[in-house]
């Protein structure tokens, strides 16, 4: 009988979207929609789930499988993260579509243009955003309202962080680079929207 040589790639691959997929699945419920992101030679992909909302006050997610493989700083260490990004379920009237569209857009800058891992970390205002959001600026940052047991997944000898991606307006960017992330919390605790509504006001 012939021995069919096997496909390590594939196979971590598929082990990694098996213990942070059923993470994802035991907090969030099943996905309703997955779609891959491939690099142009196809030897990387990142896979993004979509999670619809359970209830009117639980917010929709869309996250990543793979990120934590295929994104590396300058001096090449590799960025071990997954990206889940969290918004009101009528994602600030655009459709989930749209919203994947952005998220591809903004793994791709980041995978090429990744600074380090240090959080919380901005990207600033950008056209590529929703055209109905006001929040066209980015923050990175560590997973806030989320289980303790999704703020890190280990895959073998990598420990994988979650990483909370937070659609900001560019007022609200100005506040972290003048006064701080502290000052934004505040500022996000006492404001009356809510920071998965990417509609809020400017």
């Amino acid at each position: 009988m012939q021995t069919l040589a096997g496909d390590h790639g594939v196979l971590e691959f598929d082990i990694r979207r098996t213990v942070i997929l059923a993470a994802y699945m035991k907090h969030w419920g099943m996905p309703e929609w997955r779609k891959s992101l491939l690099s142009a030679d196809q030897s990387d992909k990142i896979e993004l789930y979509y999670f619809p909302a359970a209830s009117d006050d639980v917010p929709v997610r869309f996250a990543t499988v793979g990120l934590s493989v295929c994104s590396y700083d300058p001096s090449g260490n590799r960025i071990d993260a997954e990206w889940v990004l969290a918004l009101e379920s009528e994602l600030g009237g655009e459709s989930i579509e749209r919203v994947y569209d952005y998220l591809a857009d903004l793994l791709v800058h980041h995978i090429r243009n990744a600074p380090n891992t240090v959080l919380p970390r901005l990207m600033p205002p950008s056209a590529l955003a929703p055209e109905k959001w006001t929040t066209t600026a980015l923050l990175l940052d560590e997973p806030r309202g989320e289980a303790e047991e999704l703020e890190h997944f280990n895959i073998g000898e990598q420990q994988v962080a979650l990483v909370w991606v937070v659609p900001i307006t560019p007022s609200e960017a100005t506040i972290i680079m003048d006064k701080g992330i502290d000052s934004f919390d505040v500022y996000a605790e006492e404001s009356e929207y809510s920071l998965i509504d990417p509609c809020r006001p400017i």
